[in-house]
């Protein structure tokens, strides 16, 4: 099973070293204490729309091989800050999903590509959906005291689904701290905002370990373009076993798996990429096939 945390890496790498603003940001990704990758967002505000674009590259190195996760989310907004478009790019190694989203009204088309397979929905919207712009500027107006929360609704792309964000204040200084909860995620996601609203930092745990994503220049940033190496610990953690085994294993075509969460308030999110989907789904809960890419080379008889 493959995990929807991933990023696109855009023409960005051979552009010349740009100044840092709010409306041109460079992160450094670090898991623990080991930079692993960088992040790029960018603003435009043209054409009577606000446009961002966010790209996160991510590579673990191990045993001499390396995984890399990449992500990239481009969004389109009105200036009263209604979410119109949203494209997402993901890669995990050499497995490519695109996913396109287009809103009209309460109805938001949805078509995903995983490889040669196109997959296309509409899914009918409780309420209008906020773009980072229109959110950030809510953020800023309605959260000053610890204790002061606000609620949007919004598009959650690695869910791939609308989401209820939920924003409380924990504690404020020369930044403010922001813990946002999604009903599309069980992630608790902490920041720390400058007075623009922009993150200075931002934290969230994966089964690997936590992560930061921190505000730096480009150079440093970039300078973790090669990734890093985890403890070894931080991936036995990551499997789960089951006990489990598998009558004649290499002869199994297709597998079901059904997957729940421990926190039932979560929202499993949507897996589908290329050699898996999901069969059946609810809200904590879902079946996931994941079917053999290539086929098996069956031996013939008699052997010479």
């Amino acid at each position: 099973m493959r995990t929807r945390t991933s990023f696109l890496l855009l023409n960005c790498l051979a552009a010349p070293l740009a100044a840092q603003s709010a409306s041109n940001s460079w992160y450094l990704v670090r898991i623990g204490d080991s930079p692993v990758g960088w992040m790029h967002e960018i603003r435009a505000d043209s054409g009577g729309a606000i446009r961002w674009n966010s790209t996160m590259y991510m590579a673990l190195n191990r045993l001499g091989s390396q995984v890399v996760m990449e992500t990239a989310v481009a969004s389109i907004e009105s200036r009263s800050g209604v979410l119109r478009a949203l494209d997402v790019g993901t890669r995990m190694s050499e497995q490519r999903v695109n996913t396109s989203v287009t809103v009209n009204g309460r109805v938001a088309s949805v078509s995903v590509e995983a490889g040669a397979r196109r997959f296309d929905k509409t899914i009918d919207l409780p309420d209008s959906l906020l773009g980072r712009e229109a959110a950030q500027r809510l953020t800023m107006t309605r959260l000053h005291a610890v204790g002061d929360s606000v609620r949007y609704a919004t598009w959650d792309p690695q869910a791939n689904a609308p989401a209820t964000v939920t924003r409380i204040v924990t504690a404020r200084d020369s930044l403010l701290t922001i813990v946002e909860r999604s009903t599309t995620s069980p992630l608790v996601t902490t920041m720390r905002l400058d007075a623009t609203g922009r993150a200075a930092i931002t934290q969230f745990d994966l089964p690997f370990g936590r992560v930061a994503v921190v505000l730096a220049d480009s150079v440093t940033a970039m300078a973790a373009n090669g990734g890093g190496s985890l403890a070894e610990e931080s991936y036995t953690r990551t499997l789960v076993r089951t006990g489990i085994k598998l009558p004649r294993a290499r002869e199994i075509d297709t597998l079901r798996v059904r997957l729940a969460l421990t926190d039932s308030t979560g929202r499993l999110p949507d897996l589908t990429a290329p050699g898996q989907r999901m069969v059946a789904r609810e809200a904590s809960a879902g079946v996931l096939e994941i079917a053999r890419r290539y086929p098996r080379r069956r031996a013939t008889f008699p052997v010479p």
